[in-house]
C-alpha cells in the first residue's frame, strides 16, 4: 500500500514542532543540571548572636532567603510562635547579629511560612495556625534589610 506525500509532509509537520520542543528543553534541563551540579553538598553553619526580644516558644524558623545588599550581606528567617508570626533579619559580618524581628501578625496568623525575595521585594506566606482554612501574603520592600 503506497502513501500519498501529502500525509507524509503533513505529519513531519505535525512532528517538527515536537522534535523542536523536546530538544530546546533538553538544553534547559542540562543547563539546570550543570548548575545544579556546582552546589555544595557540605552544609554551611551559620552562627548569630541574637539581644532583641523574640518569642520562640510553640514554634520553629520556617524559611531562610540570603540578601546582597549593595556590600553588606543579609540572611532573612520566617518564623513562627504561639502568638505570632514573625521575620528577622541577620547582618552577616566579622559579628553575624540579629538587626531586627519583626512581628507579622498575631493569633491565628501565627505560621509564616516559607517565603521568596526577588530583587528588593520579600513576599511571605502567613497561615491561620488554628483553623487552618485561611492565608495571607504580604510583600515588602526591603531596600533597606536593617530598616525593613
Amino acid at each position: 500500500m503506497k502513501v500519498k506525500t501529502d500525509y507524509i509532509y503533513f505529519f513531519l509537520l505535525l512532528l517538527f514542532p515536537i522534535l523542536l520542543m523536546s530538544q530546546y528543553i533538553n538544553q534547559n534541563d542540562n543547563e539546570i543540571i550543570k548548575l545544579v551540579d556546582k552546589i555544595d553538598s557540605q552544609p554551611v553553619t551559620l552562627s548569630f548572636k541574637n539581644l532583641l526580644t523574640i518569642n520562640n516558644k510553640g514554634g520553629h524558623l520556617q524559611g531562610v532567603q540570603y540578601v546582597n545588599s549593595g556590600q553588606r550581606e543579609y540572611y532573612f528567617f520566617s518564623g513562627s510562635s504561639d502568638s505570632y508570626s514573625y521575620y528577622s533579619v541577620i547582618k552577616i559580618g566579622d559579628k553575624n547579629a540579629v538587626v531586627s524581628i519583626n512581628k507579622i501578625l498575631d493569633k491565628p496568623f501565627k505560621h509564616a511560612g516559607g517565603f521568596q525575595v526577588y530583587k528588593s521585594l520579600m513576599a511571605i506566606g502567613i497561615e491561620d495556625n488554628s483553623l487552618k482554612d485561611r492565608s495571607k501574603v504580604f510583600i515588602y520592600k526591603i531596600e533597606d534589610p536593617e530598616n525593613p
